[in-house]
């Protein structure tokens, strides 16, 4: 097997466990926590529609991990008629993608940057679609920008290359994160929607 699509699958099987089964697994465990908070506070209702909410997002997470478990395991056994093609199913309709690099990059401001403010802008002109998010918080580590822990961070960098575009990272200790997405229009990969 190609050394080229074996890394892009690897690629791949990252961003779904981060995008799709991470965020669905700790979306479902927040609205938990949110009715475990209303049940103690005796809005029972209230509780029971946050552990429904729940209890879908788990739901939704499991057909999109059975998904990505039968499609994994048809790559390695050869079960799909051309390797190579079948990587073009991995990636998501281009709106989605954008969707989930903006997700990632707010959820990290939220998560782990101690803001007071977050901005997100976005802006179109005939050529181009810029979507920038942006926040007062403290920066990110040095020792922690380039490592394992930030695939969320490798995950926007991909998704933004997948659709032909590219990002601008500015992080410093204080002084705030901003990512920056360009991306060609019509969105899609390398200018095609």
């Amino acid at each position: 097997m190609d050394y080229i699509i074996v890394r892009e699958f690897g690629r791949a099987i990252s961003r779904e466990l981060h995008d799709d089964i991470a965020q669905g697994i700790a979306a479902s465990v927040t609205r938990m926590e949110l009715g475990t908070h209303y049940l103690d506070s005796g809005d029972s209702a209230a509780a029971r529609a946050k552990w429904m909410e729940a209890r879908e997002i788990a739901r939704r997470t499991l057909v999109v991990s059975k998904r990505l478990a039968t499609r994994a395991r048809a790559f390695f056994t050869g079960d799909v008629p051309v390797i190579g093609e079948a990587m073009e199913d991995w990636h998501k309709p281009p709106r989605e993608e954008l969707y989930l690099i903006l997700r990632e990059a707010l959820s990290n401001a939220l998560g782990h940057s101690g803001a007071d403010t977050i901005t997100i802008r976005l802006s179109l002109d005939k050529d181009q679609l810029t979507a920038t998010v942006e926040d007062d918080g403290g920066g990110i580590p040095a020792d922690r920008a380039d490592s394992v822990a930030s695939l969320g961070l490798r995950s926007i960098f991909e998704r933004a290359e997948l659709l032909g575009g590219s990002v601008a990272l500015r992080s410093a200790p204080a002084e705030g994160t901003r990512v920056e997405v360009t991306l060609p229009v019509p969105l899609g990969r390398s200018g095609t929607s």
